[in-house]
């Protein structure tokens, strides 16, 4: 092999472990970015979960203060006939 022939291959080689090291920091740069997803989908998955027990405790109270609206009403109306009642008797 001669000094020229030696000269062009690495040269190719040369231009090969350029193109790899592109590649390279291309990868790393991905990786970065899916650890970054990651963690933010992590943090969507933690404030969604959050969300949904906040949603769920309203909708116990909510139900709480409707039935408690509704048990005073039907007390009321029963005292309400009660008292016609007596008075016709009475």
């Amino acid at each position: 092999m001669t000094d020229q022939e030696a000269a062009v291959k690495l040269e190719n080689h040369e231009g090969r472990i350029k193109t790899l090291e592109k590649n390279v920091i291309g990868l790393q740069d991905l990786i970065i970015s899916v650890k970054e997803l990651t963690i933010s989908v992590r943090n969507l998955t933690e404030t969604t979960d959050e969300l949904k027990l906040g949603m769920k405790t309203m909708q116990e109270k909510d139900g709480n203060t409707w039935k408690e609206v509704k048990k005073y009403v039907i007390t009321t109306l029963i005292g309400l006939v009660l008292e016609y009642l007596f008075s016709q008797l009475f």
